[in-house]
């Protein structure tokens, strides 16, 4: 008894045939004699298929899966044309669209899985049994802290303004220090290439006061690691601040914006004041045609004042007073000379370098002026007023003001009295 055997292999130029005739007895003896292929060209009318009769009707619909034992040597004509490896799978969880900044070079396979150890936090770099926690509480505190020893090395009680939801908070327990940019958001958005003294110099960060804040623990653990287009503080008047913060940092630290979470910065910054210049995120690259040149005018001649005037000139940023008892807090600095001074790169120390305050670029201090520097409080910043942070800073007793010069000298320096 013969059976007969059709295989149908289709391509984009090509049908062929396959039939063979094979005897029980050869079947028996375990021949393997390949078939031999009988190739039909494109030009065979239907009629010519259709006399062709196979010895079991096969029903495309009812080939659940391709046969599992058929290899890519058995296959007559191979198809070259298809490589598997040549078949890329998308990243399920990266969208295009979504992506503000593409980063072609970035595979996603080369991003290594978050672990939050190699973030090491919370640490005590300076030595004197107080970590990062305790001394963003601290600084934080509206009045002085209480400790939970003589050694007072962790904090016990304060006053707290939790700016997400803006409740006051006095117990210590009931606190998370949160990172205004979570660190999961910061490994994913580019922080997974850095090293891990780099991550760990970002999980305690201190020298930018809106980097970590001391906020309820319910507040931070509903946050999580969502960037703004995922979670916002309940606290609407502060979403300005949190966008602007969250800008600085991602910009200070470059790392990357996804467009749903520029959109969403974009909503908050709407809520700021059209008195303040705020940071936006970089929007979806686009070609952007060359600006047409323009003629700038030379600028207007200016005499220099002589190394010995300017140096008195410097000598006239005094500190006029600092106020360490109020709510909020300030010092301010007078201006006693004759010419205005550009207070560019000019700063405020607190305890050494513990807390710094750069003044903004640009800033302009006119003769017989004073500009107050407000900490404890939020605002608007102004030519004689100007808002460092919302946390106190001088609520500690024997706080001294270095006021610094651009060029790093030491100009002059004031105690807050307890």
């Amino acid at each position: 008894m013969n059976h007969f055997f059709i295989a149908l292999l289709l391509t984009t130029s090509t049908l062929v045939i396959m039939s063979c005739s094979v005897d029980e007895s050869t079947a028996s003896s375990n021949s393997k004699e390949p078939p031999t292929p009988i190739a039909v060209s494109q030009e065979m009318d239907t009629g010519t298929l259709n006399n062709i009769t196979p010895s079991t009707e096969i029903v495309v619909e009812d080939i659940a899966t391709p046969p599992a034992k058929i290899v890519a040597e058995d296959i007559a004509t191979p198809l070259a044309e298809i490589v598997v490896e040549d078949i890329a799978t998308p990243p399920a969880k990266i969208v295009v669209e979504d992506i503000a900044t593409p980063l072609a070079e970035i595979v996603e396979k080369d991003i290594a899985t978050y672990d939050r150890a190699e973030w090491n936090h919370w640490i005590d770099s300076d030595k004197d049994c107080q970590n990062t926690r305790h001394e963003v509480l601290q600084v934080e505190s509206l009045v002085p802290v209480t400790f939970k020893s003589d050694n007072q090395c962790q904090v016990e009680s304060g006053e707290w303004y939790d700016a997400y939801t803006g409740e006051t908070i006095t117990d210590a327990s009931k606190l998370d220090i949160d990172h205004m940019v979570p660190l999961n958001n910061a490994h994913i958005s580019g922080g997974w290439a850095w090293d891990k003294v780099t991550k760990s110099k970002y999980a305690n960060y201190m020298e930018d006061a809106g980097h970590l804040i001391a906020v309820s623990a319910s507040a931070n653990r509903q946050k999580g690691a969502r960037s703004p287009d995922q979670w916002k503080p309940s606290n609407q008047n502060y979403w300005c601040n949190y966008a602007t913060d969250w800008v600085a940092i991602k910009n200070s630290w470059q790392l990357d914006f996804t467009k749903s979470e520029s959109d969403a910065i974009e909503e908050m910054l709407n809520t700021c004041t059209d008195s303040i210049s705020t940071p936006t995120p970089s929007p979806i690259p686009t070609s952007t045609p060359s600006p047409v040149p323009t003629s700038t005018p030379s600028p207007v001649p200016t005499s220099t004042p002589s190394p010995d005037y300017a140096k008195s000139q410097i000598s006239s940023i005094k500190f006029s007073n600092i106020d360490c008892k109020s709510n909020p807090e300030s010092v301010v600095i007078s201006n006693n000379g004759y010419l205005q001074q550009i207070m560019s790169g000019w700063k405020i120390y607190d305890e050494g370098s513990k807390h710094i305050f750069d003044f903004p670029d640009g800033f302009v201090l006119k003769p017989n002026i004073l500009v107050t520097i407000i900490t404890g409080a939020t605002g608007y910043d102004t030519n004689e007023k100007i808002f460092w942070k919302k946390q106190a800073v001088w609520n500690n007793s024997g706080d001294i003001a270095t006021l610094i010069d651009d060029a790093g000298n030491i100009i002059d320096t004031m105690e807050c009295s307890p």
